[in-house]
């Protein structure tokens, strides 16, 4: 039936053509201003490509539709049966997956005074609303659909996804017939409510227009319609209500022409023996293919996908669509780098050999795109003054571990990272300096350990208590003779020596405190404390912090961290100091950047932490204090006996 409509449509069209030059100008306006969205291909079928997405570049994305001559989805499509160039060059990886995606479906109805025609018991609109109805009421109601209904008066419902709600709307769409007048008004209503992109882009798009033959004025305008409806991907079908199919049929070639060009149907329309069954006409297009596959495009700018199919009288059925790139290579950057690295001698327990610390030091990077498109690396590298150092080949490419073990001199130096995506663009960070300091290296004997002005301080000091000696020895023989007088000069013999009384020896004040460290008061009961101290080691008024939980974690997460410490350096839960009687142990907690005392790495174990030692957790710097320092050995004085 509906062929037989086609051909009455262009019999009559074709009298039109060659009698009638307004028909004519009609045809060539919108023959002329339109683009079909499908590759024909005589009585093979068509082609269509549509939804290209390019955000997870350097994969790309588009729906596929392609459909037999008899309007079947060809939906066993492989790899192997397409066809795909781009910007010339053919395109080795891809990838296919049959979806169903839904419809968006919008019936546009225009009415007309002649609908009032009655066939048997009900007039032609009321055929027209029960056979929509009935399509409705046996779709699923939790199906993928929405539906939108439009008439000339506006919107009467927006992607309800029930369609009972459709059904509905039909019930209460009661329109005053003797009034209407032929326009486009809910036509284009419906391609506004299509061209939204915000809705799900794999839904398929699809309009149902009952619309009664138009003026040529008016049909001069279905040419901005096949535009918008191209641009938004919509499928239009029109179903165009007559009084009869034997009548002579009204021109409708230009209805003809929107829907073969946006994969539509075309049908006229009288009693309900004519109505065509919805589903039948959607059912095509409740599936559809998306491809994937890997770009070629390297550089900024416009490029072309062509896609075509390798079955048999398929040659030459292709479909080309441009879509704009940016590409820029990736931008690594230092996050937290090392502006100072110290390295002080230590020696191993059990070793009798000094080691410079720390020998390694870990850097850790972020990589950005410009370009919006994030995508695989494929290697990232460290350099230190230009040299290679690490060469990252697979995950993690944002983490070096920088082998320090060869600076034993102090002096400047510059890291910078490399990134190569996948794509083979590389992009490059800024030199970030780096201060190298190397402690000198520890006297290995008591020689060694003194130096120049030292051996002669000591020589002084022997020289000093040689002639100390002397004299106290010949102040000892002077007196044993002044002893030896007196006894001759006195009558009675002693028999015992004369005592000989001595000044109390004054004893000195007892040593000092320590003062080269300020001190800040503590909470009671507070054996040890922190005091935050900057680069010179030089404290931070204000920044004490009390030790007396039995564990107190450090980071800079709050909800993670007792002490809250913001520095980019920090890991969200960085290190714990856990006190255990009078004994006071700081660990690591796996972070970044590390925890280090006294420039020396905390391991695994831990470190038992003494009076006055120094702390950093990351960049940020601590001192560690026991509120009652250990008291100073002073030197003991022993009392000489002047007799001998």
């Amino acid at each position: 039936m509906g062929g037989h409509h086609q051909w009455s449509g262009w019999r009559f069209f074709s009298r039109w053509f060659f009698y009638l030059g307004e028909g004519l100008l009609v045809l060539c306006l919108v023959l002329g201003l339109a683009r079909p969205a499908f590759s024909q291909a005589g009585d093979v079928g068509r082609l269509r490509v549509s939804n290209l997405r390019t955000e997870d570049f350097p994969t790309i994305q588009f729906a596929l539709d392609v459909y037999d001559r008899e309007g079947n989805f060809l939906a066993d499509l492989t790899p192997g049966d397409l066809t795909l160039e781009e910007d010339g060059r053919p395109v080795q990886e891809v990838g296919l997956q049959a979806v169903q995606p839904g419809l968006q479906f919008s019936l546009a109805i225009t009415p007309a005074a002649a609908w009032n025609t009655r066939f048997g018991e009900k007039t032609q609109l009321e055929w027209l609303k029960a056979s929509l109805q009935a399509w409705a009421q046996r779709l699923p109601a939790d199906g993928q659909d929405d539906f939108s209904f439009s008439t000339s008066t506006g919107l009467q419902l927006i992607r309800s996804h029930d369609p009972l709600k459709l059904v509905e709307a039909l019930n209460d769409y009661q329109p005053d017939l003797t009034r209407s007048e032929a326009n486009l008004f809910s036509l284009m209503t419906a391609l506004d409510l299509a061209a939204d992109q915000k809705i799900d882009p794999q839904m398929k798009r699809v309009i149902l227009w009952v619309t009664p033959p138009l003026g040529s004025s008016l049909t001069a305008g279905l040419a901005e319609a096949l535009s918008r409806a191209q641009q938004s991907g919509v499928h239009v079908f029109i179903w165009m209500p007559v009084s009869s199919l034997d009548a002579a049929a009204p021109d409708t070639a230009a209805f003809q022409n929107l829907t073969d060009a946006t994969g539509g149907r075309f049908t006229l329309v009288a009693g309900p023996d004519t109505m065509p069954d919805v589903e039948s006409w959607l059912a095509p297009l409740r599936r559809a293919i998306t491809v994937r596959f890997i770009s070629t495009a390297r550089q900024s700018g416009v490029h072309r996908l062509t896609v075509g199919l390798k079955r048999t009288g398929w040659s030459g059925v292709t479909q080309t669509l441009e879509y704009t790139l940016e590409i820029k290579p990736p931008n690594p950057i230092f996050f937290a780098p090392p502006s100072r690295l110290e390295r002080t001698w230590s020696r191993p327990e059990g070793s009798e050999e000094w080691v410079l610390q720390p020998v390694a030091q870990p850097v850790q990077i972020l990589v950005e795109f410009p370009d919006s498109h994030p995508r695989d690396l494929k290697n990232t590298r460290l350099f230190l003054d230009d040299t290679l150092l690490v060469e990252n080949s697979a995950p993690p490419f944002d983490r070096f571990v920088w082998d320090v073990s060869t600076l034993n001199e102090s002096g400047m130096h510059t890291l910078r990272v490399e990134a190569v995506d996948v794509l083979g663009l590389t992009g490059s960070s800024i030199a970030v300096p780096v201060e190298v300091v190397v402690a000198p290296r520890p006297a290995t004997n008591l020689l060694e350990r003194i130096s120049g002005r030292g051996l002669v301080a000591v020589g002084a000091v022997l020289v000093a208590g040689m002639v100390l000696g002397l004299v106290l020895l010949g102040e000892n023989r002077l007196r044993s003779r002044r002893r030896q007088a007196e006894r001759r000069r006195q009558a009675d013999p002693l028999t015992q020596p004369v005592p000989i009384v001595q000044e109390k020896p004054r004893t000195r004040r007892a040593a000092v405190e320590s003062a080269s460290w300020p001190k800040a008061s503590a909470a009671p009961g507070t054996t040890a404390r922190l005091i935050r101290v900057t680069e010179e080691e030089q404290p931070i008024p204000g920044s004490l912090i009390p030790l007396n939980r039995s564990e107190v974690t450090f980071g800079s997460d709050a909800r993670q961290s007792v002490v809250l410490l913001s520095d980019a350096s920090v890991s969200k839960r960085h290190a714990r100091l856990v006190r255990d009687g009078d004994t006071y142990t700081i660990f690591d907690e796996g972070s970044v950047a590390g925890t280090w005392v006294n420039y020396a790495p905390v391991g695994a174990a831990g470190r038992c932490l003494e009076h006055e030692d120094l702390i950093h957790i990351g960049r940020v710097a601590f001192r560690f204090e026991l509120t009652k320092a250990p008291p100073l050995r002073l030197p003991v004085v022993e009392k000489v006996d002047e007799s001998l």
